[in-house]
């Protein structure tokens, strides 16, 4: 009996450390992206499959109907590639490959009981919130002094603010200041559980202050998928705190108030995200008015080296305030197009694709081809991706994968709702919390593609946490069965 309890164990640990190494892999892959396209090219190829492979092996399936869509959504993947011409994988093995870790990252909530959940969101918590809150003093130091930071491994940028087509917006590790604002939003809301589930006061100091500067990054990524979702997550903590707040109360009375609060806060946090750029904004314009000493600017201009060109915009940054400048010029012919900021055109493109190409309905598209027909009726510069998880899962794999999806999104919502307003459910409000993650990436899907489509930290971070909603939600609200 001990001897199976510690095998058992042992077979936990090893489970979430290596899901925990493939989240991070992809996670920090900017990091040394040389490391890991060389990691990709090796040993990633033989990890990855035996970490499925254990998954299907040892969980056979049990963890819920949520695992069963996966597999069967996986399933319809590897059949559409066949039936585009890929018959034996060729082409999008990898492709496929990097798609199924959403198996075990979603099993691991399941493999993991209720106090080894709490201990990984533990150190999840802790290493994200410490990486990111380094390479955000970076960023405020880019923020506040116009100056970008080299990354000496890769020879890239760490943080900067390189002026656009449209307007300037901060760039991490040199990568698209939305998905900047996705990588942020994640200790974000782990930020938000930890506030309520640690017991120690001395502890949330910190933890407040990894909230604030994940914050202030996502308001200067100016990432409106971003915003929308912190907005929308910070919205129902403080509705569902609410809540907690007026047991007792008439039913009616704290479905209204809470409404109220929801709808109240949601407006209130999304505003907010302008009053910081613009503070800030005006901290940095009187840090940039500050005249340097003679010397140390002679020392400045000679450490600069003669052929290296100013950064375009740079002068524009020295001489005006960063929020004078930070403004979209682009036109918008409808205020649906505000409202997506421009990507209706590529909604109704692709429909116009699917009535020329009806049968990628049935049988959905490789990657090479995936917008082919699609960029033919748009009227910029063509697009890599539909901007819209289920429209793009839509394309990739036909009626069939996109009603895996959304079976598995409606479960997901179903779970949240399990948790927090089930009266059979009587989880601590920490724990209730746990459906923020997964709900504000479903809200962030709205505008930005990935999930069942393409695999990277994001995409793994929503898969985690969507096992770890759904193994609380089936331990504080058991199926009648």
């Amino acid at each position: 009996m001990l001897k199976a309890q510690g095998s058992g164990r042992l077979f936990r640990r090893v489970y979430a450390a290596a899901a925990l190494l493939m989240l991070f892999y992809f996670l920090f892959w900017q990091l040394n992206r040389y490391l890991a396209e060389s990691l990709k090219d090796g040993i990633y190829l033989f990890f990855a499959p035996v970490l499925v492979a254990s998954a299907l092996y040892f969980r056979r399936l049990r963890d819920g109907i949520e695992s069963k869509l996966l597999f069967a959504f996986m399933v319809w993947v590897v059949a559409t590639r066949m039936l585009n011409g890929d018959t034996v994988l060729r082409r999008e093995y990898v492709f496929v490959l990097d798609l199924s870790l959403m198996i075990p990252l979603f099993s691991l909530g399941f493999v993991l009981d209720a106090a080894g959940r709490r201990r990984f969101l533990y150190l999840l918590s802790l290493i994200l919130g410490l990486v990111y809150f380094a390479l955000g003093c970076l960023a405020l130091y880019t923020i506040l002094c116009h100056r970008d930071i080299l990354n000496p491994i890769t020879g890239g940028y760490l943080t900067r603010i390189p002026y656009t087509t449209y307007f300037p917006r901060l760039s991490v590790l040199d990568e698209n200041a939305n998905v900047v604002g996705f990588w942020y939003y994640c200790p974000l809301v782990l930020m938000l559980y930890q506030f309520f589930a640690c017991r120690n006061r001395l502890w949330r100091i910190p933890i407040v202050l990894c909230f604030l500067l994940c914050f202030i990054v996502i308001a200067f990524s100016f990432s409106r998928s971003a915003m929308l979702s912190v907005s929308f997550c910070l919205a129902l903590a403080f509705a569902l705190l609410l809540r907690e707040k007026l047991k007792g109360k008439s039913r009616a009375l704290r479905a209204v108030l809470c409404v109220l609060v929801f709808l109240c806060s949601a407006a209130l946090v999304y505003k907010s995200f302008g009053w910081s750029s613009d503070a800030i904004g005006a901290v940095s314009k009187r840090i940039l008015e500050r005249p340097a000493p003679a010397a140390a600017e002679a020392a400045q201009t000679a450490a600069v080296p003669s052929y290296q060109p100013a950064p375009l915009g740079r002068k524009l940054y020295e001489t005006e305030p960063l929020t004078l400048i930070l403004e979209d010029k682009r036109d918008y012919s409808s205020s649906l197009d505000t409202i997506s900021s421009g990507r209706l055109e590529i909604f109704v493109a692709a429909f116009k694709a699917l009535r020329q190409e009806p049968s990628v309905l049935l049988r959905g598209n490789l990657n090479d081809s995936l917008m082919t027909i699609t960029n033919t009726f748009v009227n910029l510069e063509p697009y890599v991706h539909y901007h819209n998880y289920l429209l793009h899962s839509l394309m990739l794999t036909g009626i069939p994968g996109f009603l895996l999806v959304l079976a598995f999104t409606f479960a997901m919502l179903w779970r949240s709702w399990q948790l927090c307003f089930s009266k059979r459910a009587a989880a601590p409000f920490e724990q209730k919390l746990l459906c923020l993650p997964v709900l504000g990436c479903l809200l962030c899907g709205q505008f930005e593609a990935g999930f069942f489509n393409y695999t990277d930290g994001r995409t793994l971070f929503f898969y985690l946490m969507c096992g770890l909603l759904a193994a609380t939600a089936a331990e504080f609200c058991p199926s009648k069965s």
